[in-house]
């Protein structure tokens, strides 16, 4: 393992997140980036360490990434088909935006409090442009979207820790 590599991460884990992460702190949070495709990150507070329980989810996950990608992708289809104007998106378009692939460039996100994401960094609805959106799950399932074009949905100033999902 790399000097980047903390102690917690083991094989195989190690090998699908590209084999080198890089961590930042912010607050009592840290952040740990793999520079894989899609990009992984690994977010928890300074004082746990992440469980051999959740790095095996964080592996199940990621070797069926695919799939997960695709449930998120039903998911915003399914929520913009059901009200379009919460996307930005007006009623006689729907179909359009909806009939390829509505969003791309995931990247996945775990908090070790069970919660994790898939962000997709561009989309062809308004609320997706510039910062993208945001699917959370709950388990192996979407749950909700969130519009993260206004910066205060997903990083708290006051605290200066992240929003967890």
């Amino acid at each position: 393992m790399t000097a980047n590599n903390p102690a917690w991460l083991k094989q195989p884990l190690l090998g699908l997140l590209g084999g080198q992460l890089s961590s930042t702190q912010v607050g009592r949070e840290i952040a740990y980036e793999a520079a894989t495709k899609p990009i992984v990150y690994i977010i928890f507070n300074e004082n746990r360490v992440p469980s051999s329980g959740d790095l095996d989810f964080i592996a199940s996950v990621l070797n069926h990434q695919s799939e997960y990608i695709g449930k998120a992708m039903d998911f915003l289809v399914q929520e913009i088909r059901r009200d379009p104007q919460q996307f930005g998106v007006a009623t006689g378009d729907v179909e359009s935006i909806v009939s390829e692939a509505p969003v791309s460039g995931p990247s996945f996100t775990f908090y070790l409090d069970g919660c994790w994401c898939i962000s997709f960094d561009t989309g062809k609805f308004k609320i997706a442009e510039g910062d993208g959106i945001i699917v959370n799950f709950e388990g192996e399932n979407p749950a909700e979207f969130e519009d993260i074009s206004d910066p205060a949905a997903w990083f708290n100033t006051d605290t200066n820790e992240w929003v967890e999902c």
